[in-house]
């Protein structure tokens, strides 16, 4: 009786370090298409994971799903790329009036490609289908990461791997808290 009562204790009690994180963040998912109006909490979700892995804190972001036609009509836009984007990131310009409090920083949006993805993975992968990798390589692109030369692709892509491997075991919260765990950044 004494252990299932721990247990209880402990998992409200790390449910609760999980949800004050969440609170000192501000994400907004919203899907500019009816059909992916049931993947915004996920992609709430999984952004707030990715924030608390790398640590940030204080910070707004805004999320868009949207489908194949507006991601190529914004890549044609922004990027002078005519071809579909799966994720396309925009940071916030500089001196941008936001209403937002001296506490917390807009880091910018990320408009996500609902349509080609994989909502039903059962694990985070390195893969063009996987949200858990598009979020995670969007999010990391507003943190001022990019790929234009090779040596920060490699640093990009070794955040990101760490990233989704850190996801994949993120269930194991009570494991997280206790061991340090090396972060690549």
């Amino acid at each position: 009786m004494l252990v299932c009562c721990v247990d209880i204790f402990l998992s409200l009690f790390f449910y609760f370090v999980i949800i004050s994180q969440m609170v000192k963040n501000k994400i907004i998912v919203l899907a500019l298409d009816k059909r992916f109006k049931k993947f915004e909490k996920k992609a709430e979700i999984k952004i707030f994971k990715i924030l608390k892995l790398l640590g940030e804190k204080n910070v707004n972001i805004e999320v868009y799903l949207g489908n194949s036609r507006l991601m190529r009509e914004f890549n044609k836009k922004f990027r002078h790329k005519d071809k579909i984007a799966n994720v396309l990131s925009f940071e916030e310009p500089i001196k941008f009036p936001h209403p937002e409090s001296e506490k917390t920083r807009y880091l910018g949006e990320i408009y996500l490609n609902a349509e080609i993805c994989d909502w039903q993975m059962e694990k985070p992968a390195l893969d063009l289908a996987c949200p858990d990798y598009l979020l995670t390589h969007g999010l990391l692109h507003l943190l001022g990461y990019d790929h234009k030369k090779k040596s920060d692709r490699m640093k990009m892509e070794r955040i990101e791997n760490w990233l989704i491997s850190k996801l994949v075991n993120f269930k194991n919260i009570k494991l997280k808290i206790f061991t340090k765990c090396t972060s690549p950044l």
